[in-house]
């Protein structure tokens, strides 16, 4: 339920298709664009460096 809590923070839960469409958005979100602290750039930013070095 985490990730409820942290895209509906004081706001009410919409209709099952809504909430679908807003987890699928976050979790490309989480995916791609999140800046990670400890390496400081994204996880599909780190995942291509790395690839690249191979």
């Amino acid at each position: 339920m985490e990730i409820l809590s942290q895209i509906y923070i004081g706001t009410q839960i919409p209709k099952r298709e809504e909430l679908l469409v807003a987890i699928d958005e976050y979790i490309k979100y989480y995916n791609t664009t999140r800046i990670v602290s400890k390496i400081k750039m994204s996880p599909i930013d780190y995942r291509n460096r790395v690839l690249n070095n191979i």
